[in-house]
């Protein structure tokens, strides 16, 4: 008790200051930002332009991601050749997208932005709503959400009816523009920034006027009218906000973000270390503390920036599968600290930033911080989702006030206990139960690396069950090969073994096997076709050499077979020119016409291949076990030898 409080004098005099200082510097900066933001809220999507997300440097202009104009044509056309006096006109944007590339209708839905356009109409003119045709509904599950965006791809007309004066020249030429606000993004998720691009048209007035050939085309809602889809929603708990309200829902979701089920597991190691920590100097828990907190506030503004200028969403790096891999691979590398297999901190000068300490390094704590935030945006809690609606219909600056509100949310309750470490005491004293308590979590963590592993697809999973077998070697060669007695160079030494075992299972896992199995299986596959005795008869009866795999989708070595002998680009041609006929007989499940084939070429397992030849239909050449592709080729060339020399 003494030493604590000798520990809380001392705090009050080294910490507490610069405590107060820096809580007071986050307030005024997060009130300074609000207050700067005040005026322009709320806002409509048409306030949010910010043109193609440009930077001038030298006098030349870069942009992410590439130039839109590389992969949309636009251009302004009309329903009729000429104005006549008085008559309406249909003038419209035309959008011509190059193949695997969209954009999106007036309501994006939940990603990327919404397509608008800005008329400039020659004085005296009037204009009606701009007609949007119905886009596609794309549809994407993800971490169990379904995902829904509206867009247009190959082409798209967006028109509006001008009606001109009656008291118009004829003869005289009328000019009309039209700008068109817009976000391109390719079928595999990559977007550009948002880009405007402005376009004209220049009519004579005349008494009459023909149709042009994009007559046709301006269909769709009439004026004034909205599609079902195409058309804007009403959206109260979008647009009914005000940006005080905005930041205070962002503060409260990021707050609940804490007891989420996707990021509790991190949060309880967080947790543990404050409790372990309870009886270390006051200052050292703040700079652990802050650590942690600054982790948090740089991912959510990593994604502010995303949201900005890319048009992500909440938790759509979830869609990227090696980003996926990687939270898996390290979720479990966790894991195996929490079971003792290596203790949790890093060594040397990058455990402490230079500091000699042990325990917590500052960089472990912010990384748990990443690692933290990273791991909640599966999740979205009360308030979170009306919030990200809100604020990705808004320009950045407000965008990034409101991620902001959400990461001081969710550091919240460790930057107090890092101005107050005295808070502490609340929790429970450390003992035993520490141990247990990070064994249960260290079973937690295996479950969420099982939950996201789940996420992937079917031939991703067994790959990374591999990787993260690999990444278990490591962590006890990391963990259990060395002593606190050991010289620093055998240190040195085992953690660099360690580094490159789990580097060699990343290579093994998804450089070798992965696209063995997968790339390269899909674009040298043989053209299977399923067996059956019937179906073998009929082609043998035909003359034609027949060529079997029997095999399994739990079987291993049919795997190998499969991504190294049989479909490859050398066997598909052999097969392809000899007219051979594939046939796979998938034992997966129970099926008693390949157990009873099996039987008759005296084998009870798989992997089995058999050539039946043409001339010989009842010698048929059986490869067992795993093989090498020339052996398969080399007994395929002795099939259809033979058959060749019979003819």
């Amino acid at each position: 008790m003494l030493a604590t409080m000798d520990a809380t004098k001392q705090y009050d005099s080294t910490v507490r200051q610069p405590a107060f200082r820096l809580a007071g510097w986050l307030g005024a900066l997060f009130l300074t930002l609000a207050l700067t933001l005040v005026p322009h809220s709320p806002l409509s999507a048409q306030d949010k332009g910010f043109g193609s997300a440009n930077f001038s440097l030298g006098g030349s202009t870069m942009a992410f991601g590439g130039n839109s104009e590389d992969h949309a044509t636009v251009r302004l056309v009309s329903d009729k050749t000429a104005v006549i006096p008085g008559a309406a006109l249909r003038v419209g944007v035309e959008v011509e997208l190059a193949d695997d590339w969209h954009i999106y209708g007036r309501e994006s839905g939940d990603v990327g932005e919404p397509t608008r356009v800005e008329w400039d109409i020659p004085e005296g003119w009037t204009v009606g709503d701009t007609q949007f045709p119905t886009p596609k509904e794309d549809r994407m599950e993800l971490v169990g959400e379904t995902i829904v965006s509206y867009l247009y791809e190959h082409e798209v007309l967006l028109w509006a009816e001008a009606t001109p004066p009656a008291e118009l020249t004829p003869g005289a030429e009328i000019t009309f523009g039209a700008t068109i606000h817009y976000m391109l993004c390719k079928t595999d998720g990559m977007c550009l920034p948002p880009a405007s691009k402005e376009v004209t048209l220049t009519l004579a007035v005349a008494e009459t006027a023909e149709a042009t050939e994009h007559a046709e085309r301006f269909i769709g809602a009439e004026p004034g009218g909205t599609s079902p889809v195409g058309g804007p929603f009403e959206l109260q708990d979008v647009a009914d906000q005000s940006l005080w309200m905005a930041l205070l829902k962002g503060l409260l979701a990021g707050l609940i973000l804490n007891v989420m089920p996707c990021v509790l597991p991190v949060i309880s190691i967080k947790v543990l270390t404050m409790v372990r920590q309870a009886g270390e100097h006051p200052k050292r828990i703040f700079q652990l503390g802050m650590a942690f907190s600054t982790g948090i506030l740089v991912v959510f503004l990593g994604l502010a920036a995303l949201t900005a200028y890319f048009g992500a969403t909440w938790g759509s790096q979830f869609q990227s599968r090696g980003f996926l891999v990687a939270m898996i691979g390290v979720i479990f590398v966790f894991s195996m600290a929490m079971f003792g297999v290596w203790e949790f901190g890093l060594p040397g000068a990058l455990s402490n930033v230079g500091a000699k300490e042990e325990g917590e390094s500052l960089l472990s704590s912010f990384g748990l911080g990443i690692m933290a935030t990273v791991l909640a945006t599966p999740c979205s809690g009360p308030f979170l989702g009306a919030i990200l609606a809100y604020a990705m219909r808004q320009p950045p600056r407000i965008i990034f006030a409101i991620f902001a509100s959400i990461g001081v949310g969710m550091a919240l309750p460790y930057m107090l206990l890092s101005i107050r470490p005295t808070w502490v005491r609340f929790l429970p004293r450390p003992g035993a139960w520490m141990e247990r308590f990070k064994q249960i979590m260290g079973f937690v963590l295996l479950g969420t690396a099982v939950y996201l592993l789940g996420i992937l697809p079917s031939d991703w999973m067994l790959w990374t069950v591999v990787f993260c077998l690999g990444l278990g070697i490591a962590s006890f060669v990391w963990g259990q090969m060395t002593t606190l007695a050991d010289p620093r160079s055998k240190h040195l030494m085992v953690r660099v073994i360690a580094i490159l075992i789990g580097v060699f299972s990343g290579w093994l896992s998804f450089g070798y096997f992965l696209p063995a199995t997968t790339g390269q299986s899909t674009t040298h596959m043989l053209d299977w076709e399923p067996f059956s005795p019937q179906r073998l008869e009929q082609e043998l009866a035909e003359g034609r050499t027949v060529l079997i795999d029997f095999t399994a989708d739990w079987c291993p070595n049919c795997k190998f077979n499969e991504a190294f002998a049989l479909n490859t680009e050398e066997t598909k041609k052999f097969v392809e020119t000899h007219g051979i006929i594939p046939l796979k007989a998938d034992w997966t499940d129970r099926n008693e016409e390949i157990r009873l084939m099996l039987e008759r070429l005296d084998s009870v397992s798989v992997p089995l291949t058999a050539i039946f030849p043409a001339d010989r239909p009842t010698q048929p050449i059986v490869l067992r076990d795993t093989f090498r592709k020339s052996t398969l080729l080399e007994k395929l060339n002795e099939a259809v030898t033979t058959e060749s020399n019979s003819e």
